[in-house]
């Protein structure tokens, strides 16, 4: 694992800087340092090579296939009739269906007055109408938060159907 610190460290791993500070696409860094150097390339592919990479992504796979089964379980449970969520196969989002004749960009400004952080599937279509419905990250949030925002999303979501 040092390999991959070292990269991190040195700034060539998630677009940071040896600080740890991002670089904008916009900033002198970006603008002038377009490619690696050999040497940190190596360094990869070495960690590739070994298959510490590979470890990781079977790691985060079974990680976020655990949370998604517990989003679907705990989102049947606390928002039947409010959010119906399809099996979620692929990906670190999950799509939340709200009733027919919801306004998906009512309920998302509400959930986010309280905290909690979704994005309105219409907001993704230009040319034809989405069903209404929320996006909602799953992957960076471990089972038991997950569990307390739904709940929270369960009152909230509750509230705003009784006033339409």
């Amino acid at each position: 694992m040092a390999v991959f610190d070292q990269l991190v460290a040195e700034g060539h791993i998630a677009g940071t800087t040896g600080s740890g500070t991002c670089v904008s696409p916009s900033s002198p860094t970006a603008i002038t340092c377009r490619h690696v150097a050999v040497a940190p390339q190596a360094v990869l592919a070495q960690f590739m090579a070994e298959g510490h990479y590979a470890r990781h992504l079977r790691q985060m796979r079974l990680l976020y296939g655990e949370r998604a089964a517990a989003l679907q379980e705990a989102c049947t449970r606390e928002l039947d009739g409010l959010l119906a969520l399809p099996p979620i196969t692929t990906g670190l989002d999950a799509v939340g269906l709200l009733p027919e004749n919801t306004d998906d960009r009512v309920m998302s400004a509400a959930l986010a007055h309280h905290g909690i952080e979704t994005r309105p599937l219409s907001a993704y279509c230009i040319t034809h109408a989405a069903p209404p419905g929320l996006v909602m990250g799953f992957a960076a949030y471990d089972i038991e938060a997950s569990r307390r925002a739904l709940m929270a999303m369960q009152s909230i979501l509750a509230q705003q159907h009784a006033r339409t």
